[in-house]
């Protein structure tokens, strides 16, 4: 047939993002749609906390298998994990919170990127190379994974200064939600949730 075959459907991994701010219900469920996808799969999930061991209080209601990544939220450690738990043969992977990646201190990309700059040479444009192939190498190793991947994002506070038409001073407005990550990054996940504070899921 030479170079092309006949397309055909595979057994398609899920890559689902659940964003939402802190109390929205992103771990509970994360691990939620983990377990029933860990049941048709019949192999245990992989929890990848950076919550400071956030995911065992539901240990009793979602039975997983826990790592912690704090104190140094380098790319690297992600990737690392991720190999671990594909090797040792999980059906499941959840990362909980990829926001860590991106700006957790130490070693979070903006954080690495803030190091990067420092140097000589470097400036506001350049010094975002190299930890932005780092964070790359992450989505490929979540791309590539023959796992089903659940991430987690932290929604903060969206602010803008205006001026006060009145007093004709400064003034910071809020102006919703948006996500702590890379929102490049959101947008290549299949399926990807916001919830709200009363824990109600839509997709965006």
């Amino acid at each position: 047939m030479g170079l092309f075959q006949k397309a055909e459907r595979a057994n398609v991994k899920l890559r689902m993002l659940i964003q939402a701010a802190s109390g929205g219900g992103k771990s509970l469920t994360a691990l939620y749609i983990a377990q029933a996808l860990s049941e048709l799969e019949g192999k245990p999930i992989a929890f990848i906390d950076t919550e400071h061991d956030a995911s065992l209080f539901y240990a009793d209601e979602v039975p997983h298998d826990h790592v912690n990544i704090t104190r140094d939220y380098h790319p690297d450690k992600f990737i690392a994990a991720l190999k671990e738990a594909e090797k040792a043969g999980y059906g499941v992977a959840i990362i909980d919170n990829l926001s860590a990646e991106w700006s957790g201190v130490p070693n979070g990309v903006s954080d690495l990127a803030d190091q990067f700059g420092k140097k000589p040479g470097m400036n506001d444009f350049t010094k975002w190379k190299i930890p932005k192939k780092m964070h790359a190498a992450l989505w490929e190793e979540i791309k590539s994974s023959n796992m089903h991947v659940i991430c987690t994002y932290w929604m903060k506070p969206a602010r803008v200064m205006d001026k006060d038409s009145n007093t004709g001073r400064t003034v910071i407005r809020d102006i919703g939600l948006q996500i702590d990550g890379d929102e490049q990054l959101a947008k290549f996940f299949d399926l990807r949730v916001e919830m709200d504070q009363e824990h109600s899921l839509r997709i965006i």
